[in-house]
């Protein structure tokens, strides 16, 4: 125990992280220089302890342009092929708003990445068949892949929502199918089709399904494969991405490879 005490003595608490202390390369600098002391002024608060970063939504849009600019910049400074940055303002999104989204392709590592108003996401291909050794990403994203791949390559490992309006409809099928069926008597399928008015679709997973399996009119025609039936999607962002960030990537990736 006294050996113990003993090697403790001595041994210091590693000082709090601090992105100005942070040197990239000998020919770049450090982040401050790259960035400015503005920018690392944001970054230190965003990574600061605490239950959310205290920087506001305009700080934060600040913050992510001067990343990807340094990015570019870094790129350069090591003798690699630049890496490609796309800004676009103003998107009108029907249902989801108006916001801005910029993309960062980077052709040396085969990734790309999309910080916008609707969320973050990032994918790395490796170098195989899809991605040759002599193939850029940009090019291969310009040329012949379509935005649902690049989309649900993004999301890969986001969760999928939970649809309660859509499952409620679902079960609303069974009841009627249980009844052309005769598996339900007129007076079960109409007290089936009052327990499911009285649910709220809006209710977690569990919370809704729990609800319906305690109605014992609901619990006969469900029980079987209740859980199966609960229905889940893809998260509005996800067609955010695909329908409407994505497609203005790809016209400026073939505008460039056009213009080459």
């Amino acid at each position: 125990m006294a050996n113990e005490e003993g090697a403790r003595e001595g041994v210091t608490e590693a000082p709090p992280f601090r992105p100005s202390d942070v040197v990239l390369m000998p020919h770049v600098g450090t982040l401050q220089e790259l960035l400015g002391k503005r920018t690392v002024e944001l970054a230190e608060r965003l990574v600061a302890p605490g239950s959310f970063p205290q920087i506001s939504a305009s700080e934060g849009h600040e913050l992510s342009d001067a990343v990807l600019h340094a990015a570019a910049l870094v790129g350069e400074a090591a003798g690699e092929p630049s890496t490609r940055v796309y800004r676009f303002d103003g998107i009108e999104v029907p249902g989801a708003g108006r916001g801005w989204a910029a993309f960062y392709v980077d052709d040396t590592h085969g990734t790309l990445a999309l910080v916008s108003d609707w969320g973050t996401w990032s994918h790395r291909w490796w170098r195989g068949p899809w991605l040759c050794e002599s193939q850029h990403l940009s090019d291969a994203l310009g040329m012949w892949v379509g935005a649902d791949y690049v989309a649900r390559k993004l999301f890969a490992g986001v969760p999928d929502e939970f649809d309660g309006r859509a499952t409620v409809k679902g079960w609303r099928a069974e009841v009627l199918e249980a009844r052309r069926s005769g598996g339900l008597t007129r007076d079960e399928a109409r007290a089936a089709w009052r327990a499911l008015d009285e649910l709220d679709s809006s209710a977690p997973a569990e919370l809704l399904l729990q609800e319906a399996l305690a109605d014992e009119d609901l619990h006969r025609v469900i029980a079987d494969d209740y859980w199966e039936s609960a229905v889940y999607r893809k998260p509005h962002s996800f067609g955010v991405v695909k329908d409407a960030l994505l497609p203005l990537l790809f016209e400026a990736l073939r505008k460039e490879q056009a213009d080459a």
